[in-house]
């Protein structure tokens, strides 16, 4: 994260794997997306040995004029589509309550996170167990659902 929006999917391509010692085509660099400063960020997917020889470097040199940073983010947990639990997916859900149309920052129906323009986040999950809401869901501060 933190490159300029000159850099290309391919020299990131580069960057992760020189700096991981992996080949160019164990990297996957998925959709480059502009942060409120106006800088770049993106994820990429490299085998588990790269990702922590990058992770530990905590940076990496792209193309001749770039040192960006790198954040190994944590396995997430499966999560079910139709209720919003985690530990299963909408396959095996046997909830009754349906919330796959809401929002995940701001619980509200008809838009995705993307699209979200709420000024402040709603937990959709916390919101519906009369919880403190006051974050998105998945977020750090989300209770553990058996």
């Amino acid at each position: 994260m933190g490159f300029d929006s000159t850099v290309t999917p391919k020299e990131l391509v580069e960057a992760v794997a020189r700096g991981g010692g992996c080949a160019e085509e164990q990297v996957r660099i998925k959709t480059i997306r502009t942060t409120p400063a106006g800088r770049s960020a993106c994820w990429a997917q490299c085998p588990l040995a790269a990702a922590r020889k990058l992770g530990m470097a905590k940076r990496v040199q792209v193309g001749e004029w770039f040192s960006v940073s790198v954040e190994v983010l944590l396995p997430r947990r499966l999560r079910c589509h139709r209720c919003l639990c985690t530990g299963h997916v909408r396959r095996h859900c046997s909830s009754a309550v349906d919330c796959s149309g809401l929002c995940y920052r701001c619980g509200a129906p008809g838009h995705g996170t993307r699209a979200c323009s709420a000024k402040e986040p709603r937990c959709p999950l916390c919101s519906n167990l009369k919880v403190r809401a006051n974050h998105r869901l998945g977020g750090a501060s989300v209770p553990p659902q058996a």
